[in-house]
């Protein structure tokens, strides 16, 4: 909100050019608000590598790491080939509108 004050921008949400950004914004607060609510004690990074495969985000807890790639309208991502090889051991999920709320409030 304040953001969009600053620069007068307040398209409707299909004409919006920032859609991903705010997404993975909203997703991530959502996050670590319920993390914070439930006790999580793990850490929460994101990831990405020279060639510029990325996850938007990742928890490790209790020495498991979980991957996240966060899409702003309802579609599955395959998890990145560096991270599978990396961490073959790991989860991996794509959060979109339709299963966010299991993503936001565990």
């Amino acid at each position: 909100g304040v953001r969009n004050a600053l620069v007068e921008d307040f398209k409707e949400w299909p004409l919006r050019g920032d859609q991903g950004a705010l997404w993975e914004n909203f997703l991530v607060a959502e996050r670590r608000k319920a993390n914070a609510y439930r006790g999580f004690h793990g850490g929460t990074w994101f990831w990405r590598t020279h060639t510029g495969a990325e996850l938007d985000y990742v928890e490790e807890c209790d020495g498991r790491l979980s991957g996240f790639e966060f899409k702003s309208r309802e579609r599955v991502a395959a998890a990145p080939a560096g991270w599978l090889s990396a961490y073959p051991e790991a989860s991996f999920a794509t959060i979109h509108p339709r299963n966010y709320l299991d993503f936001v409030a565990p």
